[in-house]
């Protein structure tokens, strides 16, 4: 690629234009790549880029076309000019798709990106940095740019609810599917929806759902309340289900106060009780009955605060696990003597999602964190398994799922959801886009009979053909 037919391909009049950019910027682009050129003209090239191609994450139609550009400025020799043309170009790549609006078509300006991103890549793979040869691999790999959807899925790829929604809960009532999203902490930030029609069922509920169950025919969203205490809470109806607490003491002066949760799970075991388990910011884990809201045995005390609780099985008996703000994972069988394990290893930030799923007899705990990455550990010897799944950006979800005769785990990050195959650990199939924002969290439903998968951003959830991975429109108008 030459750099006259890089320069030639950019819309400078739509960037002039939009941006009030004068002057002979193309033939100014084409100094700064110019090896010879000196280093004030480069930098003050890439001053002009960064100002002028987009803001706020956000990227202009000019700026999709820059690319080819930036990859050849990075070629220069001196370091500032290489690095500071590298990270422009990694600020354009992962720019949010949801700047499409200013293209009238807000699949074509993904289409685009991509179409150059990829045109620039025989130069990018010249620049020996580790910071390009990671946009190398993020490019080729098509995890860079996020929201290019593919032609015939177009007319269907949209999302299927409106809610801001941060975490997803996938339950089924009496044999109907249901998904129920939470954000964090906004007015009527709880809502549920039939996971078929994408009808609303109930009302929204103010604070953050935690976790959701099935309680005597009824669901049931815990969580907290808007201010930070725990509450349960029975849906449609909304009705208040008993409180979290130890219990009061006749003579005491006041009440106990309803326990913070920073996370929350449940269990059931042989038949009994159902176990409620809420984890909490100054690391303790504690289990209460259900029914009564009364505490279970004595507390777990971890040596961090508790981001995300689950449960598994191991020989036949109820396990738990947990995630802590600074990347530990343990695990421990809850009970009398109960002592919590650490795995051997730990995510370098918030865990912010676990999993269980065992395959060929073995349990495997699957993590996922803000430093982008996707681990999994043996449940019994808390040993790494495989190598770790990278993300473009923090890990939005995990969840295992049948297909067919094989096991499936579905990771989210960044804008795309990968499929991952749980037993060699290799990626399966396409990568699955549509979404306009980083994805934050993606669960699995059989939904009549049709295995779907569920993802959702700050502002919307879609959901997939878990199978085909082709998106799928809403039913409900």
């Amino acid at each position: 690629m030459t750099v006259s037919l890089a320069i030639d391909e950019v819309p400078w009049a739509r960037l002039r234009t939009s941006t009030g950019t004068g002057g002979d910027l193309p033939g100014l682009l084409t100094t700064a790549a110019d090896p010879g050129a000196d280093v004030p003209a480069a930098q003050h090239a890439l001053d002009l880029i960064e100002s002028r191609a987009g803001h706020c994450g956000m990227i202009s139609e000019a700026g999709a076309h820059l690319p080819r550009v930036l990859a050849l400025i990075a070629r220069r020799p001196e370091p500032a000019v290489r690095d500071r043309a590298v990270d422009l170009l990694e600020t354009i790549a992962f720019a949010s798709p949801a700047s499409a609006a200013e293209a009238g078509d807000r699949y074509e300006l993904p289409f685009v990106l991509r179409r150059e991103l990829v045109a620039c890549l025989p130069d990018l793979r010249a620049v020996d940095t580790p910071d390009a040869r990671r946009l190398v691999g993020l490019i080729a790999s098509g995890q860079l740019p996020g929201g290019v959807v593919a032609e015939p899925w177009r007319d269907r790829a949209g999302p299927f609810l409106g809610h801001h929604a941060h975490r997803l809960f996938p339950v089924t009532v009496g044999g109907r599917a249901l998904i129920v999203a939470t954000s964090y902490n906004a007015p009527g930030g709880i809502g549920c929806w039939d996971a078929a029609t994408g009808e609303q069922v109930g009302r929204l509920l103010d604070g953050v759902a935690k976790h959701v169950y099935v309680d005597d025919g009824d669901l049931v969203v815990a969580g907290v309340d808007p201010t930070g205490r725990a509450m349960r809470r029975r849906l449609p109806s909304g009705r208040p289900t008993a409180p979290l607490g130890r219990p009061h003491r006749r003579f005491a002066l006041r009440r106990p106060k309803p326990p913070q949760a920073e996370s929350m799970t449940s269990y059931r075991e042989d038949g009994g009780p159902l176990i409620l388990v809420t984890g909490d910011r100054d690391g303790v884990v504690q289990r209460w009955d259900a029914a009564t809201g009364l505490p279970v045995g004595e507390p777990v005390r971890l040596g961090d605060r508790v981001s995300v609780l689950w449960p598994y099985e191991l020989d036949g008996a109820v396990h738990l696990a947990a995630g802590g703000w600074g990347g530990g994972v343990w695990r421990w069988r809850p009970g009398p003597g109960q002592r919590p394990l650490p795995v051997a290893g730990k995510h370098h930030q918030l865990v912010l999602h676990g999993a269980a799923y065992t395959v060929d007899g073995r349990t495997v705990l699957a993590t996922g964190a803000t430093d982008n990455a996707a681990y999994r550990w043996d449940a019994e010897t808390g040993e790494q398994l495989g190598d770790m799944w990278l993300m473009p950006e923090l890990v939005g979800g995990i969840c295992p799922y049948p297909v067919g005769g094989r096991l499936l785990v579905a990771v989210g990050g960044g804008f795309q959801i990968q499929r991952f195959d749980a037993v060699t650990g290799e990626r399966f199939g396409d990568l699955l886009h549509g979404h306009q924002e980083a994805i934050v969290d993606t669960c699995y439903a059989e939904v009549d009979g049709r295995p779907m998968l569920f993802s959702c951003d700050n502002f919307s959830v879609w959901r997939w053909d878990a199978v085909t991975g082709q998106p799928l429109p809403p039913t409900h108008p």
